[in-house]
């Protein structure tokens, strides 16, 4: 089965993935060198994705790594477009904060009712 992805998708995940899975390296010399064989000569994808990840992922636990991908030619001007990235609030349903608990007087007591979404009735325990 194709990929339904193009070939530079294809690649920017490659190589993304392999920014990832070397992130804390010690050494960053045989990352790049394993980057720009995966790139088999695509320059400009390498550049895109080593700036952007450096950009994205540029933290102390990673610096050894975004900074030697930074020097990868071309790379620097795409660390901005990762530092953008990072910025954009992720996206997805919004989580609803708790309903807050209500003080009413039954018997005379205070008592706390449960939110409007908790369920109702008794819970007898049977099967």
């Amino acid at each position: 089965m194709r990929s339904p992805l193009e070939p530079d998708a294809r690649l920017d995940v490659l190589l993304s993935a392999i920014c990832a899975r070397h992130q804390y390296a010690h050494d960053a010399g045989p990352v790049v060198a394993e980057l720009t064989a995966a790139a088999q000569g695509n320059g400009d994808a390498l550049a895109r994705t080593a700036g952007i990840w450096a950009g994205y992922f540029e933290a102390p636990e990673t610096h050894t790594l975004t900074a030697a991908l930074r020097l990868i030619p071309g790379a620097e001007q795409w660390v901005d477009e990762g530092r953008r990235r990072r910025g954009i609030p992720r996206h997805g349903a919004p989580i609803p904060a708790p309903r807050e608990r209500q003080r009413t007087k039954i018997d005379g007591r205070e008592r706390r009712n449960a939110p409007a979404s908790a369920p109702r009735g008794r819970d007898t325990g049977a099967l």
